[in-house]
């Protein structure tokens, strides 16, 4: 099922059963101007090195994420994200009101970047102890490619109802899903497992995790 609000570029998606929440970012011109050099800088000084069985740079493990945290407009803009993310599961009851009181007291625990080149992929995994998380499409020339799987045991389904991917040809062309790329950001839960396979262009995203607070 999908609900969506045109006018504000912004909608969600519910696939049995978990969600993908997308939203455009206003402000995100700015924001890239600003962060895509910062980035770039600090991949030069943190001298990154990922042993992962991938191909991306990411600040995961190697950076606080400050200089993010630091940008009020993407502050702004994932808060704004988040909080319209939870309006939509509470108008279709997916949060009950003891439930969406608890949503509206999270706090941002990890934020970082990743940067893909070229043929640039990251393997399938989750952010599992984390109730949401969410992707902001810094720098992105074509479509969104992140895949999103759902399966019984969440990790290896199989099957064409259990993804999801931003692919018009499949979604169509006439609503705002089908445009999600750069400059949206993307909020599901934590622990839905998802992957990007091999771009086609350079790619930077930034991603994030919600807890709650304890």
């Amino acid at each position: 099922m999908i609900k969506e609000s045109p006018e504000d570029k912004c909608g969600i998606y519910y696939f049995p059963p978990p969600f993908l929440y997308y939203s455009k970012v206003h402000d995100h011109e700015k924001i890239k101007e600003k962060l895509y050099s910062e980035i770039e800088q600090n991949i030069k000084e943190s001298k990154i090195e990922n042993n992962w069985p991938c191909d991306v740079i990411s600040s995961f493990h190697f950076d606080d994420g400050e200089f993010l945290v630091d940008n009020e407009d993407l502050m702004n803009a994932i808060w704004e994200a988040y909080n319209q993310c939870i309006s939509y599961l509470k108008q279709d009851h997916w949060l009950d009101e003891s439930l969406a009181e608890k949503f509206h007291y999270m706090s941002m625990v990890d934020i970082w970047y990743n940067k893909y080149e070229v043929g640039g992929n990251q393997e399938i995994h989750n952010h599992n102890k984390f109730p949401m998380s969410g992707i902001y499409f810094l720098e992105n020339t074509g479509l969104a490619n992140t895949v999103w799987w759902y399966g019984s045991n969440n990790m290896f389904p199989g099957g064409h109802s259990d993804y999801f991917s931003f692919n018009p040809d499949i979604l169509g062309n006439d609503n705002v899903i089908s445009q999600v790329g750069e400059g949206y950001i993307v909020l599901f839960p934590g622990p839905l497992a998802h992957y990007v396979p091999h771009t086609m262009h350079k790619k930077t995203t930034i991603s994030f995790n919600f807890s709650f607070e304890e």
